[in-house]
């Protein structure tokens, strides 16, 4: 029985198809390498950054999380509605933030707006700010926060030590994934 090479090519895959198979899994390999470095660089406190915008400045200043831990250490031991246990969440008080950055929270009225990574904000009054919560965290039991995982900021209160934390305006400010601090008077 012979062949013909027309049938041959329904057979046989034709070279280009060959060719674009390659790029496609070429191309898939560096995007997978891409993701992979980028979920590094997450866990890397160094390459991890939050911006702080003054009032009357369009100029931010850059956080990391190295940048945070050479501020007073703040921790809470509390479970929240977004994860299953007790955990210790470790980081700095939002309060040591803004006195780092010359402001005064007590020294009238002002607010700050956080903004996370989607695009969800919310405005914290200054009068809501105190001298033990909330607390922007960096480390879950000792460990980074992925930003799968609530991470790298969260802004949390200890919402064990008291009911007045438990509660949906509470629970409405406690961004996660911050990107942007924005100081507004």
């Amino acid at each position: 029985m012979t062949v013909s090479s027309r049938s041959l090519s329904y057979v046989l895959p034709h070279r280009s198809a060959l060719r674009i198979t390659a790029i496609a899994w070429i191309t898939l390999t560096c995007l997978f390498a891409s993701v992979s470095l980028a979920s590094h660089n997450l866990a890397d406190g160094s390459k991890v950054n939050m911006r702080v915008i003054l009032p009357d400045s369009d100029t931010p200043t850059t956080l990391s999380r190295d940048d945070l831990a050479e501020m007073p250490e703040a921790e809470y031991l509390t479970s929240t509605v977004w994860t299953d246990a007790v955990h210790r969440y470790s980081g700095v008080l939002l309060r040591d933030i803004l006195t780092s950055f010359s402001v005064d929270v007590d020294g009238g009225t002002g607010e700050v707006l956080l903004t996370a990574m989607d695009g969800y904000s919310a405005t914290l009054p200054f009068h809501k700010i105190t001298e033990a919560a909330p607390m922007i965290a960096f480390l879950r039991d000792g460990e980074p926060m992925p930003r799968r995982g609530q991470g790298p900021f969260w802004l949390i209160f200890p919402y064990d030590e008291d009911p007045a934390f438990r509660q949906e305006t509470i629970y409405a400010l406690s961004v996660w994934q911050i990107e942007e601090i924005r100081i507004r008077r």
